[in-house]
């Protein structure tokens, strides 16, 4: 009898410890499992930022420059430089403010076509683009200009990506020579000023 009841008791004293045991490896594997989870969710989050930040990313200023060249064509006017002194004196952005920047006007007066790319220094950018918004809100009301470039100075635009910045007032071609009204002209030229954002967004891989 004595030896039946030790039996019993080492019997019941091996199940309760596997029982513990069972209970212990439990929580310990969901939490090796979680970790591992949330291992690869981190990589591919990081994965994920690197895809963006590429995408914000054109190759250079010079490629962004002839992107939009070629997409106009022969309708892009702007062919005389605007060196560091004008951008500083007209434009209102000092050298210090940036790394490289690409600028071009028209040679004939009569025009006002203009292509500005800024690569602002690192944390810049913000400042260059309220700079340009400035100009550009001065142009439309104190600038004198012929009344047929009126549309096109109101259908530029200002961009920015991180510290790149682009003024694009472009716009002259047959299309807006052919606008009757005030509407139509406007019209026109927003269509223009669209062929330009939108060669710049390519590059920078928007759609």
């Amino acid at each position: 009898m004595k030896k039946l009841m030790y039996g019993i008791c080492i019997a019941a004293a091996v199940m309760s410890l596997s029982a513990c045991k069972g209970k212990t490896e439990g929580p310990a594997a969901e939490s090796t499992a979680e970790s591992a989870e949330s291992s690869v969710s981190e990589e591919s989050s990081q994965e994920d930022k690197e895809t963006e930040e590429e995408s914000n990313a054109a190759e250079s200023l010079q490629a962004v420059y002839e992107a939009v060249k070629k997409a106009y064509g022969e309708a892009y006017l702007p062919s005389m430089e605007i060196d560091e002194q004008t951008l500083k004196e007209l434009y209102g952005i000092p050298v210090d403010l940036y790394e490289e920047a690409i600028a071009e006007g028209p040679m004939i007066s009569a025009h006002i076509d203009t292509f500005i790319a800024v690569k602002a220094k690192e944390g810049k950018g913000e400042e260059v683009e309220k700079l340009l918004n400035h100009y550009r809100d001065n142009l439309l009301e104190n600038g004198v200009m012929y009344p047929q470039n009126m549309p096109i100075a109101q259908a530029s635009q200002v961009l920015r990506f991180e510290d790149d910045v682009y003024f694009v007032m472009l716009g002259m071609s047959d299309e807006l020579g052919q606008a009757e009204t005030e509407e139509e002209m406007l019209a026109a030229a927003k269509n223009q000023t669209q062929i330009g954002v939108d060669a710049i967004n390519q590059c920078y891989g928007i759609q």
